[in-house]
């Protein structure tokens, strides 16, 4: 699609939506992303999380999804108001009157935009089924990732539980005290759950409207649900949908057999199946970052899933983050060694990459890098990716595509910011990683020897 064709699309969009109201937007009705674990919803990702009405479930299991809270936002999308939740939008479009917030791609999107007559008619719809959803059923994680928290890893719980918060400079971070004061705790997997009761209630009638369905956690392949899907989909085919599943590949190699195995037993049944997976350094650095990771082993089951699952696109998502910086340009080029031995064609590659940056918490963010770090890396980063941008793939050679390019490039812009803070963040930095060593037996310093400064 070209430039003018885009602005055309998006501009028909926005007058549709327009017709409505200046603030309607689909993906209010059309996407949720679930927390079942804890009952938590949103529509779409960008507004905060907020609570499951238990009462509403004991009669409509569809209120997994349609809300109390969501219902009234609805209602005021429709009489043109900026709902509160929205705010991600309304700062985009209110700081200039031709800005194209997500309010418009997100109900300009295939599995949205078609239902545009249903939404309108549903009004605050509450029966309405998402198309795109996504859902997370147990905190269940073996990896303890330095940016995640308790309430989406168990063992981040454990380790607070015995532990208790980290307390730094200017917040007391992962307190269980506080999670379950504000009903993020999560239910025990053994534990009876209502909110996984009323998903599976509403299940074979929803299964019927989705387009897009993903699973994350918590560690996906940990939960008997996720397996149950598979044994769903493999009795009820359904061709117009797109199934997704989040792991982090660590996992025992028993359950890497049995996605490989169960993957091959949907194919023909569901419209794409796609893993989404995550890294954003490479060898120890990964490791130290996302504990209880193997970076090896990550690596080589994505070889072995490229390998016996050539049809399945695989996607790399980044946080990036400070100590990302010292060995990125290491983790870009694995990416481009599995490329290569993996070559299909030059227009698309089945191993995706989405670049996106690290805001929390504030003291991991790449811009508290001392200015001289930041530079050199930047260098190190843009150099490597500018030289592997005309390559023609195939012969041992891959590349990367000019989206990608893209988002390297915004986040070089992004590390040349000053972090707001900055001694405050500095003081939380060497607090937590003093405290992150301690509980788990690591070595900041002997890890990364050249920011080893930062934590003395």
């Amino acid at each position: 699609m070209s430039n003018v064709d885009q602005f055309n699309w998006i501009t028909s969009i926005k007058g549709d939506l327009d017709k409505v109201s200046p603030t309607f937007c689909l993906a209010k009705w059309t996407q949720s992303t679930i927390l079942l674990y804890n009952g938590e919803n949103h529509s779409c990702h960008h507004p905060s999380r907020h609570k499951i009405d238990l009462e509403s479930l004991k009669d409509n299991p569809r209120a997994i999804h349609n809300t109390p809270i969501k219902m009234f936002a609805r209602k005021e999308l429709l009489d043109g108001i900026q709902t509160k939740e929205c705010d991600y939008c309304w700062r985009i479009e209110n700081s200039n009157k031709d800005n194209f917030s997500d309010r418009i791609y997100k109900s300009g999107a295939p599995w949205s935009r078609k239902y545009f007559d249903e939404v309108v008619n549903s009004g605050a719809g509450e029966n309405f089924s998402p198309s795109y959803l996504e859902v997370a059923f147990e905190s269940t994680c073996n990896l303890s990732c330095m940016y995640c928290t308790p309430d989406v890893s168990t063992q981040w719980m454990a380790e607070v539980e015995k532990h208790g918060p980290y307390k730094l400079h200017t917040v007391t971070m992962h307190d269980p005290i506080w999670l379950k004061q504000v009903g993020k705790y999560p239910i025990h997997r053994d534990e009876y759950n209502p909110y996984i009761e009323a998903f599976w209630k509403w299940w074979p009638e929803l299964y019927q409207t989705l387009e897009t369905f993903r699973i994350t956690g918590g560690e996906p392949l940990l939960s008997k649900h996720t397996w149950k899907i598979f044994d769903y989909i493999k009795q009820h085919p359904n061709p117009n949908l797109e199934f997704a599943v989040n792991t982090n590949l660590c996992v025992p190699d028993k359950l890497i057999d049995q996605l490989i195995e169960q993957v091959k037993a949907i194919q023909g049944n569901v419209k794409e199946f796609k893993i989404f997976t995550s890294a954003e350094a490479a060898g120890s650095h990964a490791d130290y970052i996302r504990y209880g990771m193997n970076y090896e082993t990550f690596t080589s089951n994505i070889d072995r899933i490229m390998t016996e699952l050539p049809n399945v696109r695989i996607v790399l998502m980044t946080t990036v983050n400070a100590l990302s910086a010292f060995s990125f340009k290491d983790f870009l080029e694995d990416i481009l060694i599995l490329r290569a031995k993996h070559f299909k064609t030059a227009a698309v590659s089945t191993l995706g990459l989405s670049i996106n940056y690290l805001r929390w918490p504030m003291f991991q963010d790449i811009r508290i890098l001392p200015k001289k770090v930041k530079e050199a890396t930047a260098k190190e980063i843009l150099d490597y990716v500018y030289a592997h941008r005309d390559k023609v793939p195939g012969m041992g050679e891959a590349l990367f595509y000019l989206e990608e390019i893209d988002q390297i490039e915004r986040l070089v812009k992004y590390m040349e910011q000053d972090l707001p803070n900055y001694d405050a963040m500095l003081k939380d930095f060497k607090a937590f990683y003093t405290e992150y060593d301690q509980r788990r037996g690591l070595d900041f310093k002997r890890t990364f020897k050249d920011i080893s400064y930062m934590v003395d």
